[in-house]
């Protein structure tokens, strides 16, 4: 999938050890350019963490993600997983060719965020 907008907010690194080594992760926020403005959390990992860092806040970005849910005592947790980053960085993609979790190259969708009209609204 991919989601367009501005990027508002890049969060601190994380990192830690698991059994296949050392980790890191870093979160970002993008806001989409809607007529009502979505900000969506992304996480990156590995390389593209680093890469992240990198990028200018406030700047136009295009992410390519993954969306991922998990069940843990009896509570769903859904994670967006970056994997490709089109940036404010001097234009430069920042991509990780292989998905985290299947070790297979995945295809991004797009997602439409059309304006909805005011009849539209459920409210």
């Amino acid at each position: 999938m991919e989601l367009s907008g501005k990027m508002t907010d890049v969060l601190e690194e994380q990192t830690g050890q698991g059994k296949n080594g050392m980790w890191k992760k870093r979160g970002f926020i993008v806001e989409t350019d809607d007529r009502y403005p979505k900000k969506v959390h992304f996480s990156a990992w590995g390389d593209i963490a680093d890469q992240v860092k990198n990028l200018n806040p406030g700047g136009p970005i295009r992410v390519s993600f993954e969306l991922e849910s998990r069940e843990y005592n009896g509570k769903w947790y859904t994670d967006a997983k970056a994997f490709k980053i089109d940036g404010a960085a001097g234009g430069a993609a920042t991509t990780a060719p292989v998905s985290m979790n299947t070790g297979t190259k995945t295809t991004p969708q797009t997602v439409d965020l059309a304006p909805i009209s005011d009849d539209e609204m459920p409210f």
